[in-house]
């Protein structure tokens, strides 16, 4: 596997490629993902200080894209692979990357997340020096096969569909950014 490596370039065709590996994963491995798609669009809007074409790197073999690493808060980072890739290969050039950054922006106490069920990225952790924390990511699911029960709300409250009036609007963004 040759893979190289180079910084995110906003455009729609990497956006869509960053969406589709992570389609790719939700297919492959259900919830057990440690990123989703709501996590693309909302990290891609527009936030002080911070700037997708720095803080994400790609890794493609030959035109796919195979893997990312996202630099996404001044203490954090994420990571995705491609199910096709091998993750004990791959990840490791990922956690590199995300760990030189973090030093260059002397970021301190840095996380990546991983679930317990992950043994492959538990391991990679483990063995660079991170320890468990206890309350970094809740994932919370539940079936949809039975039906939901009546939520009661705390007088003054409510609770609405998302409209574009709840939207942040960027009239400069040229990457799908809301």
């Amino acid at each position: 596997m040759a893979l190289q490596s180079r910084c995110f370039e906003p455009s729609q065709d990497e956006v869509e490629a960053l969406h589709q590996l992570i389609v790719d994963c939700w297919q492959a491995y259900g919830p057990a993902v440690t990123f989703h798609i709501g996590d693309l669009h909302w990290r891609l809007r527009s936030q002080p200080g911070r700037s997708p074409e720095r803080d994400i790197r790609l890794w493609y073999e030959k035109d796919q894209l195979s893997a990312f690493a996202w630099f996404d808060s001044p203490d954090s980072g994420d990571l995705l692979c491609h199910p096709r890739v091998e993750r004990d290969i791959v990840e490791p050039l990922l956690l590199e990357w995300l760990e030189c950054e973090a030093r260059s922006r002397d970021a301190s106490d840095f996380t990546v997340g991983a679930f317990s069920s992950d043994k492959i990225r538990a391991e990679l952790l483990t063995a660079r020096g991170y320890q468990k924390q206890l309350s970094f990511l809740h994932h919370l699911q539940r079936s949809l096969d039975a039906p939901l029960s009546a939520i009661a709300i705390a007088e003054n409250y409510s609770i609405s569909t998302t409209t574009v009036a709840d939207l942040y609007i960027t009239r400069d963004c040229d990457i799908g950014c809301f």
